[in-house]
């Protein structure tokens, strides 16, 4: 399993105890790497961990998941 440490972190507060801006996190739940760069670039800002679905780990492998993607965090593939 690939857990990275979540490095967009925000201020902490009351309600926010991680300390995270957005807590959103997406499933990149797609076949190809091409797609999931695409969700990436549209989501942009709004979104800044995204979990990585074993469809796409097996086609685009660990590279993928290594490259820089506009300062999102990837991870979560189990």
């Amino acid at each position: 399993m690939l857990y990275p440490p979540l490095h967009r972190a925000g201020k902490a507060g009351k309600g926010n105890p991680r300390g995270m801006k957005n807590p959103i996190i997406v499933a990149l739940d797609v076949t190809s790497a091409a797609d999931a760069r695409h969700l990436i670039r549209r989501l942009g800002d709004s979104v800044n961990f995204y979990k990585v679905g074993m469809e796409l780990y097996a086609s685009a492998g660990v590279a993928f998941v290594e490259q820089d993607h506009g300062g999102a965090t990837l991870g979560g593939v189990e």
